[in-house]
């Protein structure tokens, strides 16, 4: 009957694939794009593009982009807009989303807290969202020209090439494709949409963003607005992180936050030991963490420390990916590190017997206990005469020496020279 009456949630496969934003050269395959719409002015209210399969997860980070405030989500990827361009920032009075994904157990806080309805459909039964499978059409048809790495119909057939070699786009470069998609969308003439009386005798054109303002005036508009911190309270997932003496680490990256600095907790987890806390966090941006205090009355941000810059900006199934290529690049090289150890040894055994086929059999007057200090004085002075003079220095005898008065008083000859010269 008007905007926001009823929102559409979807998910589709892209028919591309990506690569890493870490390193190009590793595919990451293909992503899972999420549409929200508005059924009434088929409007595009809300987007997410991740790498994890279709699950609550996807659908509770396409529903805070609904909630999101466009102008400042379009220049997180350097799009700059006008609000008409996409005016859409609030909270319908029901969601329509696939059965799966509905009924898990995180939509219960959000539902809650929102105080909205959450339908889901029959299983197998995608034209109850006819709405927004149109859109997935269109999208495909739209971008199929222009996307490296995008999957032909005949890409299996002998001689077709292999889309993963072609694939050159990064998640975030696709997610910015997908925002211009958008935004033309919202902008397009529909000439199948069917206008009603009024529409027809005020004149308004089939384009979503036009039906979306004349609705929300003249149609009992169903919309409501949420701060950001409060939605994200309610959708984000929670988690545990651990407060050590490097800061609090979750999923190996380490954060810290104002009462962790004012009750020094670091210190206290030198001293006493790691201990746990709650926490909520957005798989799309791991920059910051937010605890959640006792009671869950408030959340304070946490922010990323400068040692784990490498994982800022970057998604939760990014960082994952990676993870998953070093502990592959260790397996692979680990036959290679054996044999690098096994060389290693064998280098060192063959010094070493080396020189106990050399070694003197120890008696009374070759005992290795005595004179230690002349005889390191006169290996000093031979390494020094080697390296200044050039020459290598005689081989020494392997019978027993043996330090007399006569031969003390050459070495003390020997110094007074070195020092002459």
């Amino acid at each position: 009957m008007g905007p926001g009456a009823r929102f559409e949630i979807d998910a589709t496969v892209g028919n591309v694939y990506l690569v890493s934003r870490f390193n190009k050269g590793w595919g990451v395959g293909r992503p899972i794009i999420y549409l929200v719409i508005d059924v009434y002015s088929r409007l595009i209210v809300g987007m997410h593009v991740g790498l994890d399969h279709p699950s609550w997860n996807g659908v509770m980070m396409a529903i805070m982009n609904t909630t999101q405030n466009k102008i400042e989500f379009c220049k997180e990827y350097s799009i700059e807009i006008t609000e008409g361009k996409w005016p859409s920032a609030h909270v319908p009075e029901r969601f329509l989303a696939d059965r799966g994904e509905a009924l898990y157990k995180g939509a219960t806080s959000f539902i809650e807290g929102i105080n909205v309805s959450v339908d889901h459909t029959a299983s197998y039964r995608a034209d109850m969202k006819g709405t927004i499978e149109r859109s997935f059409a269109s999208l495909d048809a739209a971008l199929k020209p222009f996307l490296p790495g995008y999957i032909e119909t005949d890409f299996q057939e002998r001689g077709a090439k292999d889309p993963r070699k072609q694939a050159a786009l990064t998640v975030e470069q696709y997610t910015k494709i997908i925002i211009y998609f958008i935004l033309h969308h919202n902008s397009r003439y529909m000439k199948e949409y069917k206008r009603n009386k009024e529409m027809i005798e005020q004149d308004v054109s089939p384009i979503p963003t036009e039906l979306w303002q004349w609705g929300i005036k003249n149609r009992s508009g169903k919309l409501r607005s949420f701060p950001q911190e409060f939605v994200r309270f309610c959708l984000l997932p929670r988690a545990q992180a651990t407060v050590t003496q490097l800061g609090i680490k979750f999923k190996k990256m380490h954060y810290t936050c104002n009462t962790a600095i004012t009750e020094q907790w670091f210190s206290k987890a030198a001293i006493k030991g790691n201990w746990k806390v709650q926490i909520a966090y957005n798989p799309r941006n791991l920059n910051h963490i937010y605890i959640i205090m006792v009671g869950e009355e408030k959340i304070e941000k946490c922010e990323l420390l400068e040692k784990d810059n490498i994982y800022r900006d970057r998604w939760l199934e990014e960082i994952e990916n990676l993870w998953e290529q070093e502990r592959k690049r260790v397996r692979q090289k680990e036959h290679e590190q054996l044999q690098e150890k096994i060389n290693f040894i064998a280098e060192i055994e063959s010094v070493t017997q080396e020189a106990k086929k050399t070694e003197i059999k120890q008696s009374k007057d070759n005992d290795k206990t005595k004179n230690i200090r002349m005889n390191r004085a006169l290996e000093k002075a031979a390494g020094n005469f080697e390296n200044s003079k050039g020459k290598q220095v005689p081989p020494t005898s392997t019978a027993p020496v043996r330090y007399t008065e006569a031969r003390k008083g050459s070495l003390e000859e020997m110094f007074r020279r070195r020092k002459k010269e």
